[in-house]
């Protein structure tokens, strides 16, 4: 099982223990590392749960719902890299394997200048556009099923947002197409992360309440 805060915020070196330090990202991935450890100590994955946390092909997502009370999901993520060496624009097949639901993506760069054009479509149709304004040198743009998407520096602290086009993000069970244009300089590359949840099971411990 693979923890999931977002894999994409440790890209630059996941090993590093001082990469949890130096990015705006370490809150969150502190929070949902003591979510789980509350999970698990308070004894609320049953038997069958615990087989498929095991499972180190398979990652899970855990969102608080009350006092001792968690949403189990399982996610279905689709990575891929857009680099200058490759045409204007990278497309790929993806499946989403759950119900209709908001496709939630990331795009990391690692360029050392503002990334000025960007154009994501998902099945032929355009969801966000960047062009007014630019992904920060080592920014990313993080989409979670809102009407807009976060600009983020380099240690993930949101600079901006930008319109999403969210009836264009919907993405239906089955096999779906992405492609990323955008206009990068020598050596630059962005990360793409494409992600579905699957709802798995309301967890509690076993003193815990329904609310």
């Amino acid at each position: 099982m693979q923890l999931s805060t977002s894999t994409a915020q440790l890209s630059a070196d996941s090993s590093s223990a001082d990469t949890w330090q130096r990015y705006g990202a370490a809150p969150a991935i502190l929070e949902a590392v003591k979510q789980w450890e509350t999970a698990r100590t308070a004894d609320a994955f049953s038997p069958s749960v615990r087989v498929a946390l095991r499972d180190n092909d398979r990652e899970f997502h855990l969102a608080t719902v009350g006092i001792n009370q968690w949403d189990l999901y399982e996610e279905h993520i689709t990575r891929f890299v857009h680099t200058n060496g490759q045409v204007a624009a990278t497309q790929i097949q993806f499946q989403n394997p759950y119900s209709a639901q908001p496709l939630q993506w990331t795009v990391c760069s690692t360029a050392k200048e503002p990334v000025a054009v960007l154009t994501l479509e998902i099945d032929g149709e355009s969801v966000v556009v960047l062009r007014s304004c630019s992904l920060p040198p080592g920014g990313n743009l993080k989409y979670k099923g809102e009407n807009y998407a976060s600009i983020t520096d380099a240690t993930w602290r949101e600079v901006g947002r930008v319109p999403v086009k969210a009836d264009a993000d919907q993405v239906g069970v089955g096999p779906h197409r992405a492609q990323l244009t955008a206009s990068l300089r020598p050596g630059a590359s962005l990360r793409v992360e494409l992600r579905t949840l699957g709802w798995v099971d309301r967890i509690r411990s076993p003193g815990g309440t329904a609310k």
